[in-house]
């Protein structure tokens, strides 16, 4: 067994409350999210979501069957990365809303975005979406045991790796706006030469 902490509890059973922990705040952010979101009359959303409603609601359930296949996976078997790595991309689409919510309040016409917000769109686009792909990619790999058992797995994971940093830095860089958010400027735009 795990050693104890202060609360008498081993690590595999802080392990499992961490990840039932991080399900319920994916569950949280999401569900108040969407309560916002109807109060506000079920507003335009800044980001380019083509299906409106649908959409929103898409990026909702992603989340929370992420986070509780995460945290189911947490609950049995605390040491393997797969459960950690669905919680990880649930709190990167928990995150997706709120960010949208604060930028949809601040974008108005003739009034810039506050540059806090913009660096959090920028983040959003250019980093959540590459590195949730690499973790799909590695849970899928560590499946079912959590262990490399394919010996390309490292050689698959560092492709993965790469692929999500080129993508990361040609999205950050892109000149035209920030992917999601195309009305908005791009803060780290590569200059043109």
């Amino acid at each position: 067994m795990g050693t104890t902490g202060r609360l008498g509890l081993d690590r595999a059973t802080r392990l499992r409350w961490l990840g039932v922990g991080l399900w319920l705040v994916v569950s949280c952010v999401l569900l108040a999210s969407v309560l916002v979101w109807a109060s506000r009359g079920a507003s335009w959303q800044t980001v380019d979501l083509r299906l409106g409603t649908l959409s929103l609601l898409a990026i909702v359930l992603t989340g929370i069957v992420f986070g509780s296949v995460g945290a189911s996976v947490v609950r049995r078997a605390p040491a393997n990365p797969i459960g950690w790595l669905f919680l990880a991309i649930a709190l990167g689409m928990a995150a997706l809303l709120p960010i949208n919510l604060l930028l949809e309040s601040t974008v108005h016409a003739f009034r810039p975005v506050p540059a806090p917000q913009l660096w959090l769109a920028w983040l959003l686009t250019s980093v959540q979406l590459p590195f949730s792909g690499v973790a799909i990619i590695v849970a899928v790999l560590l499946f079912p045991t959590g262990r490399p058992e394919w010996r390309f797995t490292r050689a698959a994971i560092v492709t993965a790796l790469i692929g999500a940093v080129l993508l990361s830095v040609a999205t950050g860089l892109r000149s035209g706006g920030l992917l999601w958010y195309s009305t908005l400027p791009n803060p780290a735009a590569a200059r043109a030469t």
